[in-house]
């Protein structure tokens, strides 16, 4: 979620909300995630992402498309394809 609305500052209380997690989590999530340079707070004191594509090659890494997601082979004995 801080990928997809990087432009704007949140705090631990939206940022669980909206990724639909514990305030718990969140806190770790933001902890972490400023300790490892993609978050900082601004002058508010809010959390806004640093560098969005130095954190999205960064999931990229690890997400594995293939085993996040169900595959299904089907056929069909009908002859048109449309």
């Amino acid at each position: 979620m801080l990928l997809v609305d990087h432009g704007l500052d949140w705090n631990e209380r939206n940022v669980a909300r909206v990724a639909r997690v514990s305030r718990g989590l969140a806190h770790y999530v933001c902890k972490t995630l400023v300790e490892l340079g993609y978050v900082a707070p601004n002058e508010k004191h809010r959390l806004v992402l640093v560098d969005p594509l130095r954190l999205l090659k960064r999931w990229a890494a690890y997400h594995q498309y293939d085993r996040m997601n169900e595959f299904l082979d089907y056929h069909t004995l009908t002859r048109d394809n449309r």
